[in-house]
């Protein structure tokens, strides 16, 4: 693991709301693979910690884009929102040391962007520890053999404020240079765009200025952010070579599962998920009687996606029913709902680090399967749920 300094490195946030000790008390626990041991720490109130030790983390195939790039990611990709202060107060250390612990499990790709505060400069952090962890270990990315350790991808996005810059060509390759410089690399691995507001004019030129900087060699791939199936295919008729759309999607949000999704198959387009546990909400977390106390603005905005779906009594029967089934394969909630978005695809989810204390529960999501019984068992319950409704990002979209 990186090394632990005594005084840590810290971003502080005005709405924080979770406070990460200095000097990290819970046990080590080791998870062996065919590939690698990895040292995970887990909290003391992990449901999961009991049975660690002698779990066997899965080996994964990565995933290809359908561009020339030819550029591979894992299928379950690390977000790094909660470093933008959503999740509340988050040390730079405790960060870096999740994702050196998700990279030598094989789950090395990174998702970032230009406006989650320091994040893109974290990461090149990482990039650049990472690069020395594997020349040391004398297995880098010129060694197949199953020791290797993975070369990791940072995906960024590239959020254009619009209020200040009008989108001229000159402006975008500014911005993406400003994000190559942050992160520490010559060329980008993916840039993903995000338009706030589809009444702005300019979101199809920005994607082909974004498309003139690939063919310079400044960005490997192109991807898009939030966008909905028919901005996504505005760009698209306009030749922009897009090889992923990020949205939210999970079992209380399931808007990309129709005409996105079928866009998506039929363009090999990647849907990478956010959300999939809506901020936690989908866990073993609120079992009980825990009440949902919406303090950080991730909760805020999941809350309404929640009360969208159905409100606390509908989401309280579906917990319900997440837990039979995840009794039934032994696992936790959270690796329940991950598995179901991965099923509707190939959709590939992105699951927010704060820490490693949740490696294990999301890794398992590739070591089971829902079965009929299993989807049969969700779906009943899904039908009743009235919303959200719309294409993807609407709702939030007329809300910000």
């Amino acid at each position: 693991m990186v090394a632990s300094s005594s005084v840590m490195s810290c971003f502080h946030f005005p709405f924080s709301t979770i406070t990460i000790s200095q000097n990290p008390s819970p046990p080590l626990c080791t998870l062996t693979s065919p590939a690698r041991k990895v040292s995970v720490r887990v909290s003391s109130t992990s449901s999961t910690s009991s049975s660690i030790s002698s779990w066997t983390p899965p080996r994964v195939e990565p995933i290809r884009f359908n561009d020339s790039s030819a550029t591979e990611f894992s299928p379950l990709i690390c977000g790094c929102y909660s470093l933008a202060g959503g999740h509340g107060y988050i040390y730079e250390r405790d960060f870096l040391d999740a994702m050196e612990l998700y990279a030598r499990a094989g789950f090395s790709t990174f998702d970032t962007a230009d406006i989650y505060g320091p994040s893109e400069a974290t990461c090149g952090k990482f990039l650049l520890n990472w690069s020395k962890i594997r020349a040391e270990s004398g297995n880098g990315n010129t060694n197949n053999n199953n020791n290797s350790l993975p070369d990791v991808k940072i995906f960024t996005k590239f959020v254009p404020n619009l209020f200040s810059n009008k989108p001229t060509f000159s402006f975008v390759e500014q911005s993406i240079q400003k994000s190559m410089k942050a992160i520490g690399v010559p060329k980008l691995d993916l840039v993903q765009l995000h338009w706030w507001d589809y009444s702005m004019k300019g979101m199809v030129d920005v994607a082909l200025s974004m498309a003139e900087l690939r063919e310079k060699g400044l960005i490997s791939s192109i991807g898009t952010t939030n966008m909905s199936t028919e901005a996504l295919a505005k760009i698209i008729d306009a030749g922009v070579p897009v090889v992923s759309n990020q949205v939210q999607c999970s079992l209380l949000d399931r808007r990309p599962l129709g005409s996105m999704l079928d866009y998506c198959k039929e363009r090999d387009i990647k849907l990478f998920a956010y959300g999939s546990l809506t901020g936690g909400v989908l866990t073993n977390r609120y079992l009980g009687d825990r009440k949902l106390v919406l303090k950080t603005s991730s909760l805020r905005m999941y809350s309404r996606i929640l009360k969208e779906a159905g409100g606390e009594k509908y989401w309280r029967k579906l917990l319900t029913v997440l837990l039979e089934i995840s009794t039934r394969k032994s696992v936790g909630i959270a690796t329940i709902a991950l598995r179901w978005v991965m099923q509707q695809g190939p959709i590939y989810p992105i699951v927010g680090m704060t820490s490693g204390d949740h490696l294990e529960e999301n890794l398992k999501a590739f070591c089971i399967s829902l079965d009929d019984n299993d989807l049969a068992q969700i779906d009943q319950i899904l039908q009743e749920s009235s919303g959200p409704r719309g294409d993807c990002y609407e709702l939030e979209r007329n809300i910000f």
